[in-house]
């Protein structure tokens, strides 16, 4: 790892901004959560890339015109949030067109997909559901494995400022895009 890292603070008292992420060397996949850095240091699981991997192709199957759908990039939330979440379906906009951009609006999220590895259970499951709540994201889907490896999709919707849990199957999630259902899958 780059030495620099190692001693890296906040460059105020009140703690790392959104913005700092665009100046500052750090490692790949780094997140501002609650004025905080969040970093991925471990090594991912293999079912973590696949379940990205298949979740892409099924989200960008069924979104439609309208929608981009990405993989691990960063949604400014506001001053002190810029989550990296595993997958965002974003509204398209012409500004996004641009292929150097790094970083999303939250206004224009409408979902968001954590894959849960071991190393972000804690934050995908206690800290970025309020940060993504804050940025106004309607769907917030959280995919894990039970004891016996088998994947569990949780489809929750933002209602009154919070998220409030439509779903939790093994396997399978419905999540509603403008009117049209978007089914989710694994391990089928």
């Amino acid at each position: 790892m780059d030495p620099s890292w190692e001693v890296v603070r906040p460059p105020r008292e009140t703690g790392w901004e959104s913005a700092d992420l665009d100046v500052i060397n750090v490692p790949p996949h780094t997140e501002v959560l609650r004025g905080r850095l969040f970093a991925a240091l471990l090594p991912q699981r293999r079912y973590h890339r696949l379940y990205i991997h298949e979740l892409l192709h099924q989200l960008e199957r069924q979104t439609g015109a309208g929608f981009i759908v990405e993989a691990e990039m960063t949604a400014t939330v506001n001053k002190r949030n810029r989550p990296e979440p595993d997958l965002l379906v974003i509204r398209d906009r012409p500004e996004y067109e641009d292929l150097n951009i790094a970083d999303f609006k939250a206004e224009d999220v409408t979902v968001v997909v954590e894959v849960e590895s071991p190393a972000t259970a804690d934050v995908d499951r206690n800290i970025k559901p309020g940060v993504y709540a804050m940025g106004g994201i309607e769907w917030y889907v959280r995919v894990w494995r039970d004891e016996t490896g088998n994947p569990w999709i949780s489809v929750s919707r933002l209602e009154n400022g919070e998220y409030r849990e439509i779903s939790s199957e093994q396997g399978v999630g419905t999540l509603d895009l403008d009117g049209r259902p978007v089914v989710l899958r694994l391990g089928q």
